[in-house]
Formats: structure tokens, C-alpha cells, sequence
């Protein structure tokens, strides 16, 4: 029973959360500039993700005065499947997007700063609000450029990139899921053009299999990831 003096304090809360999750061994980033798909999984412990109305989903963020637009819609079903991206052994609605749609709305935000992406949904059985949330690093454009001559290749490949700016550097291959494979650069370099070859063959020397890999160049807090495949 409540007296005079007392107080209550309540909350309510009108959505149901949701967990944003990542690909196994993915950097917490995201871009702006470049080509390619960007993935994540969305997951509910109160709805099955089938029940995610996948026209809903909507991608904004908490920093303020971040770009030209507000919000950005992930409408296009080709990008969406039900999977388990970061191998939690817990179904996910896998989503993907190009750097390209999230521009707008990160536009005004500097490189490198950590920003909280916000994803909502709605749910098709009573159109109840899903939302969750995932902090990011941005990574636009401009501080590296990278390029891979001989793709497919065997059995050796050249990396080439450009630096804008002079710091660490490392140079990264990496298994389709997301192991280490090789390192091939790990130094102090100044702002330049420059030049380094994959033989194929991982850290201990022993030759990889042919297959998917990812070369990410890495210079503080931005980030070059290219695909490349290797044929035996």
C-alpha cells in the first residue's frame, strides 16, 4: 500500500527489442563510399523473424544532424533472408545494404566517429514496433583507395592502395568467414601509392584453398575490404 509520501516511477516501453548482429569476425563499421554489400542480422527473443514485415525496415541513427535525410528504408526483398550471419545457432533476418543508400543519412558525420545505427520494424501479425540498436564506427571515403590486379588469380596476386594520410598500416587476408589468414603489411607507411603480393599461402606458409577470400587495408579507423577469389 501506498502512503502519502510515497512515490512510484514507471517506464513504458512501446516496442519490442530487437539484436543487431554482425558476420562473424566483421569490423563494428559502417560505410559510406565504395562498392559492395554491407550485411546484418536482425534477431528477436520475442518473435520469430519470420513475423518481421521486411517492407518496414528502417535504418536511422541517435547522432544528431547526421545527414540530409532522417531516416533511409531497406525495402528491396532481394536483400533479405532468414540465416544465422554471426553462427549464434539463433535465426536471424539476414539484411544487406550498399554504402550508397546510407550516405544521406550519414553525410555530415566525420569519418572515423562512432555512431548508434538504429534499426525498426514492424511485426506482420499485429503491427507491433521492433527496434534495436548497434554502434558503428563510419567509414566514408578518401583516406584509402585499393585495387587487386588478377582476380581470380593464381597462384599469386598484386594489392595495390593509396594512402592519403601517413600512419600504420595493415594489410589483412581473411576467410569468407571471417578468419585470419594472412598478414602482409604490418607498418608505419607515409601518405603514397604503393604495392603488395598474395601467394596464396596463409601465415604458417601452408598454401590456401581455392576459394573466397577478403583483403582489408586498414589505416586507423578507416578501412579498404576487397573480395577476391582464388582458382586452383
Amino acid at each position: 500500500m501506498l502512503n502519502n509520501a510515497s512515490t512510484t516511477s514507471a517506464s513504458i516501453v512501446n516496442f519490442l527489442p530487437l539484436q543487431i548482429v554482425q558476420i562473424v569476425g566483421a569490423a563494428p563499421i559502417i560505410k559510406t563510399s565504395g562498392n559492395g554489400w554491407q550485411s546484418f542480422g536482425l534477431e528477436s527473443y520475442f518473435r520469430s523473424v519470420v513475423d518481421i514485415d521486411r517492407s518496414s525496415i528502417v535504418l536511422s541513427t541517435t547522432y544528431p544532424n547526421a545527414g540530409s535525410v532522417s531516416s533511409v528504408a531497406l525495402t528491396l526483398q532481394r536483400q533479405f533472408k532468414i540465416g544465422d550471419i554471426n553462427a549464434n545457432v539463433f535465426g536471424d533476418l539476414d539484411i544487406k545494404f550498399r554504402a550508397s543508400q546510407v550516405k544521406p543519412l550519414l553525410s555530415n558525420v566525420p569519418n572515423g566517429t562512432v555512431v548508434t545505427m538504429v534499426f525498426t520494424a514492424r511485426a506482420l501479425s499485429d503491427g507491433v514496433t521492433l527496434r534495436g540498436t548497434l554502434d558503428l564506427t563510419k567509414s566514408g571515403s578518401g583516406a584509402i583507395t585499393s585495387a587487386v590486379a588478377g582476380n581470380p588469380f593464381r597462384p599469386e596476386t598484386a594489392i595495390r592502395y593509396t594512402l592519403r594520410d601517413s600512419g600504420p598500416v595493415q594489410i589483412r587476408i581473411f576467410s569468407v568467414n571471417g578468419a585470419l589468414v594472412r598478414t602482409l603489411r604490418e607498418e608505419a607507411a607515409s601518405a603514397g601509392s604503393y604495392e603488395v603480393r598474395w601467394n596464396g599461402k596463409d601465415n604458417a606458409g601452408r598454401t590456401a584453398s581455392s576459394g573466397i577470400y577478403f583483403v582489408s587495408i586498414r589505416q586507423g579507423t578507416e578501412v579498404s575490404q576487397s573480395r577476391i577469389v582464388m582458382a586452383r
